[in-house]
């Protein structure tokens, strides 16, 4: 837990790899405090969640091979299931596409091709919406 406590204090900032989102605060300012035009990559998934734990390390290696694309956040269902039933996530690993507080891709199952098309669709589409 201390790595994730240690994330969500660096909110934020750029450069570093995934952020956990610990509570509904931090993943409202996520979303309201993002940069305008600016892609955040959000995995929601679960400890107890065998597919979303092997896929964690591909994550954290995609979040920094696209980090001048995107901000990547690691939300736990179990720990936030408002937002979670909110984005309307109803299998795990899924993975949100948001840009300017809007869903633009989801990607749901740990399929690394779909997420890297996806992030590399959206990421090019900054600033032209």
């Amino acid at each position: 837990m201390h790595c994730a406590r240690r994330a969500v204090q660096r909110f934020g900032q750029r450069g570093l790899a995934v952020q956990a989102v610990g509570n509904g605060s931090d993943f409202t300012k996520l979303i309201t405090n993002a940069r305008k035009d600016r892609l955040l990559v959000i995995d929601y998934s679960a400890t107890w969640c065998r597919p979303c734990v092997e896929f964690g390390p591909i994550f954290d290696t995609m979040s920094e091979a696209f980090a001048q694309q995107a901000d990547f956040f690691k939300v736990d269902i179990d720990q936030l299931p408002d937002q979670t039933a909110e984005a309307r996530v109803t299998a795990v690993p899924t993975f949100h596409l948001v840009r300017n507080g809007k869903t633009v891709a989801t990607v749901t199952g740990a399929d690394q091709d779909e997420l890297e098309k996806m992030i590399n669709k959206h990421a090019a589409a900054e600033g032209s919406n």
